[in-house]
């Protein structure tokens, strides 16, 4: 239709700009590995730094897990498009493997050029890439869908969901839309819990015990559901 065909001369439009900056930038479409990986302690800061966000997808994932097919890969990276996260069947690993493809690699147009996420990254919204949109040939035949995770108005990371060359269906683009709702909603919460211990040293009953209060239970609704004493809450 033709709504369709705007849409992909403009996501066209987006691809060339991107081939163009990898070209000025010197980077080679046959780099056989990403050109950015951090490692060692960089790397655990940055995963530190996201342990809320990480904890969040891997829950997530386990309750979408059944509508996971084999042939697809879920990717979490953290604001500034560095992989912190990723699942998959172990029939891909192989096959990622040869790219080097681990936590630390960086999807921004200089380390592995034109790809999903460093269109979304550039962007700030979700992309669709075909294989043949991809800069370089590692990878030339994936199907990817990205899109960024909104928290507070502000960009905390993206979602990846990908296939290899198999096309990408649009329940798997639904399922990768899903994940970043559910990250984005849950997320605030997590981390006011995770402030709430850091300042006052509280422990995960405390926390629970607050919520429960929050919720307008009694202190006596709480003991009996906690099996406590009243004198302990």
């Amino acid at each position: 239709c033709l709504e369709e065909d705007m849409l992909k001369r403009v996501l066209d439009d987006e691809v060339i700009l991107s081939w163009r900056r990898c070209q000025e930038k010197g980077l080679s479409s046959d780099i056989p590995y990403p050109n950015i990986i951090i490692r060692d302690k960089q790397l655990i800061k940055i995963i530190n730094k996201n342990k809320n966000l990480i904890k969040i997808f891997n829950d997530s994932i386990k309750k979408i897990m059944k509508n996971i097919k084999k042939d697809i890969f879920i990717l979490l990276t953290d604001k500034d498009t560095i992989l912190i996260e990723y699942h998959c069947s172990p029939d891909l690993l192989s096959t990622l493997e040869r790219i080097r493809f681990k936590k630390g690699i960086s999807f921004k147009e200089e380390s592995c050029g034109t790809n999903a996420i460093s269109l979304a990254y550039r962007y700030k919204k979700p992309m669709y890439l075909l294989p043949y949109q991809h800069y370089c040939k590692i990878l030339k035949n994936w199907y990817c869908y990205a899109s960024p995770i909104h928290v507070d108005n502000e960009i905390i990371g993206y979602i990846d969901i990908t296939t290899i060359d198999k096309h990408l269906k649009n329940e798997m683009k639904c399922i990768a839309d899903l994940l970043v709702e559910i990250i984005s909603s849950r997320f605030p919460y997590v981390r006011n819990q995770d402030m709430l211990k850091r300042r006052y040293m509280l422990g995960d009953r405390h926390i629970e015990i607050l919520n429960m209060m929050s919720q307008g239970m009694t202190t006596k609704e709480i003991s009996e559901k906690l099996f406590l004493s009243v004198n302990t809450i």
